[in-house]
């Protein structure tokens, strides 16, 4: 594992990358907790306590127990960590009831998947995704580029060549699944789906830059640590056939199987959206309550308004669960793709917004509030708690509600959360563009086309199944 140019040994113990290790190790100690363990941890048929992560949902109640546990280590770790342990596992999830698809008729494939998911679910692995290819030139095909693709098979595996450009939280990983991103133009050769250890013979992990701060008293974000997006490079690296998934399943069916499997994922997603845009809420709070501001109609407004942001994401979780149909064949229980789409789209488009609002609350002292150090010095820490005394709270207070502030909306880590949120899967426009495709507006079509009193047959349009109850469309998404 490499940072900026320089060799890492161990992660637990360099300056740069030891803050998140510790606080990805207290993620697995909530499962301790007495008071979260009934949430966190699941006892297994076989009588095994694991980690909820690895809950495979069969009813609505579980499908919610799931989101709760987002929920409670967004909480946590102040969503400071988009890929923590659980959302590993959830990525995993999404394969397992495709996994006869994935497989392909290949029982060897099937076995591997199998093995692979008892192995990381019962040792609660940190467990971590690389999907994103490197940016290309468009102008030629997929399969004349260096995308990742294997080299030689052979019958004790295959091996890999090339690059995955984002694996965010691979430095501090167990294991990583390397997948197809679909696209058009991918060869068979370059579609593949595996699993190796972050130590694997000839894969190399090079971060980027550290945003990690050493001092959390002034940076209450970044000093719990950068989960550091990195590029995964295979240099002719050996894969064994107990850790390949699939490979070389035809081009088209990566699409689909895609589409499915991060289901589970995106909306993993918005779960945690949804909890980024509760602190975004207190935080707004507890600046109006420190400068008594709150009777200010232009307060109220920019508080309202956050209020709808967060209550619309959770509009929309409620309804991805409730619009949650089983699987026709495993019965997992998968949470509404449609609302899903549309929630991370909301989101996505909204976040700078917020941001705003937020530090127009601020005001200018957003720009300059004394350290814990000033205040402890004697000479001028009269002036500052005389000058910086909030309503309600001591200055240095006040001064500590400020400075979280500016580390969610106007640092290096602030700016990296935002663009990946941005980015995340799929830029919004492309999300946008998704959620078009896969809405079934023909209900819609017929109220309009009525009430202008122009008829349908007349007007040689498809209108399809018209008498059916609302968010029945989403069944084929569902299904598909």
């Amino acid at each position: 594992m490499f940072l900026d140019g320089d060799l890492v040994k161990d992660v637990t113990a360099h300056p740069e990358t030891r803050a998140i290790a510790e606080t990805m190790a207290s993620v697995f100690d909530l499962q301790h907790r007495p008071d979260l363990r009934h949430i966190l941890t699941i006892t297994t048929d076989d009588g095994e306590v694991q980690g909820s992560g690895w809950m495979i949902p069969k009813s609505l109640d579980e499908l919610i127990q799931r989101r709760q546990v987002t929920e409670i280590l967004a909480r946590e770790t102040g969503t400071t960590i988009t890929r923590s342990p659980e959302h590993g596992a959830i990525s995993l999830l999404g394969m397992h009831e495709l996994r006869h698809d994935f497989a392909n008729g290949d029982q060897d494939r099937l076995d591997a998947f199998d093995e692979i998911w008892r192995r990381c679910s019962s040792e609660d692995t940190a467990f971590v995704q690389g999907w994103i290819d490197p940016q290309y030139d468009r102008r030629k095909p997929a399969a004349q580029t260096d995308l990742i693709r294997v080299v030689e098979k052979n019958g004790k595996g295959i091996v890999v060549r090339g690059v995955k450009s984002i694996a965010t939280q691979g430095a501090y990983a167990n294991t990583i699944l390397v997948g197809t991103f679909p696209r058009p133009g991918l060869s068979p050769d370059q579609i593949m789906y595996f699993a190796v250890p972050a130590n694997h013979p000839g894969m190399k992990i090079v971060c980027r830059p550290s945003h990690s701060k050493h001092d959390r008293e002034n940076n209450p974000l970044a000093g719990r640590g950068d989960e550091l997006d990195s590029m995964l490079v295979f240099d002719d690296s050996f894969i064994p056939w107990e850790n390949v998934i699939a490979q070389g399943i035809p081009p088209a069916a990566t699409v689909r199987l895609f589409h499915r499997l991060s289901q589970f994922l995106h909306w993993d997603v918005l779960i945690r959206q949804g909890v980024r845009a509760e602190y975004i809420l207190g935080a707004a709070s507890n600046v109006v309550d420190s400068l008594g501001t709150g009777q200010i109609p232009a307060v109220k407004d920019h508080l309202a308004e956050l209020i709808r942001f967060l209550e619309t994401i959770r509009a929309f979780l409620t309804a991805a669960e409730t619009l949650a149909v089983p699987s026709s064949w495993t019965g997992t229980y998968r949470p509404n793709s449609l609302q899903i789409t549309a929630g991370r789209t909301y989101a996505a488009q909204n976040w700078q917004h917020m941001h705003e609002l937020l530090q127009d609350l601020c005001g200018s002292g957003l720009l300059m509030q004394p350290t814990p150090a000033d205040y402890a010095n004697e000479e001028i820490s009269p002036w500052l708690n005389r000058v910086h005394e909030g309503v309600g709270f001591t200055a240095e207070e006040r001064s500590r509600i400020f400075r979280l502030v500016w580390d969610m909306t106007a640092t290096e880590t602030s700016a990296r959360s935002h663009i990946y949120e941005r980015f995340n899967s799929a830029p919004w426009f492309v999300t946008r563009t998704q959620l078009f495709d896969r809405y079934d507006r023909q209900r819609e079509k017929m109220l309009a086309l009525k009430l202008a009193g122009v008829d349908p047959q007349k007007a040689q349009v498809e209108l399809g199944q018209i008498e059916r109850p609302w968010g029945s469309h989403l069944d084929a998404v569902n299904k598909s």
